[in-house]
């Protein structure tokens, strides 16, 4: 695994692999004191990830392809297509595990200690799963199908003008037409089943050396504005501190700058 810690609450990783453990965040106070133990890949799951690689296949077709050009998606339709198949597929495998009540949030923490770090496959069986275990799964299979992707323990925000962020995990993507998010932990629900959350990155080269620079100066917090490739709307994620107060500052001191997505994530 390549690890890089951000600041004291935000981490990038990727070729994650059994036997790793990773620093979450979500609703489990004190971050990276705590970790998710990869112990092993349920045969659940290998199944699933089965299931949404045969589904990518079926789901990339010109039909498709048509349909993100009509909805104004400017991605590949054969890596949306494993970003559907993986949110319709786990969806409909594991539907109480991304089921958020306080008892659930209660029994989460308790799976994990800062002595120990809670175990994958107990979560996924515990349906004890939130956004970090999410993001976790998702980067075990976009690795196995070979999209070019990062896990990211960082922050979210709803918008430019939000008080505080919240603590959240994501997976980084890079593209040949461009980077994205993709949040697995919050589909797009419809009437006729689920869609995956990607947004694409809204930040050009020249302003992109400032979200490199606040990370290269020690600074350590920067948030980027993203659009949803389907609903359009604008939001933000980044890299917070978990005591950001007003970060919209934060934001516009971001997109003043320079640099590239992905090698921001590449400096592991």
């Amino acid at each position: 695994m390549n690890l890089k810690k951000i600041n004291a609450v935000s981490v990038v990783a990727n070729n994650i692999s059994v036997g790793d453990k990773i620093p979450v965040g979500g609703s489990v106070p004190g971050v990276l004191n705590l970790s998710l133990e990869i112990d092993k890949i349920p045969d659940d799951l290998r199944v699933a990830f089965k299931k949404m690689r045969d589904n990518a296949v079926r789901i990339n077709t010109p039909a498709l392809e048509q349909w993100l050009h009509n909805v104004g998606a400017d991605i590949q339709s054969d890596i949306y297509a494993h970003f559907a198949a993986f949110t319709g597929v786990f969806d409909a495998l594991f539907p109480s595990v991304m089921a958020d009540t306080p008892d659930k949030s209660n029994a989460r923490y308790m799976e994990y200690s800062e002595t120990r770090p809670a175990r994958l496959s107990d979560l996924l069986h515990k349906n004890l799963f939130q956004c970090a275990e999410c993001a976790i799964v998702a980067q075990l299979y976009l690795q196995d199908v070979g999209i070019d992707s990062k896990y990211v323990n960082g922050e979210f925000l709803p918008s430019a003008t939000a008080e505080f962020g919240d603590a959240h995990s994501w997976n980084a993507i890079h593209t040949s037409n461009g980077d994205f998010v993709f949040d697995p932990a919050n589909a797009i629900h419809i009437k006729r089943g689920v869609l995956p959350n990607i947004s694409s990155v809204k930040l050009d080269n020249q302003q992109l050396i400032a979200l490199n620079a606040l990370l290269m100066e020690k600074r350590h917090v920067a948030f980027f504005p993203v659009e949803n490739i389907l609903t359009h709307k604008t939001t933000y994620y980044g890299y917070g501190d978990g005591m950001s107060v007003f970060p919209q500052q934060i934001v516009q001191n971001t997109t003043n700058v320079d640099v590239n997505f992905h090698q921001t994530h590449q400096r592991d």
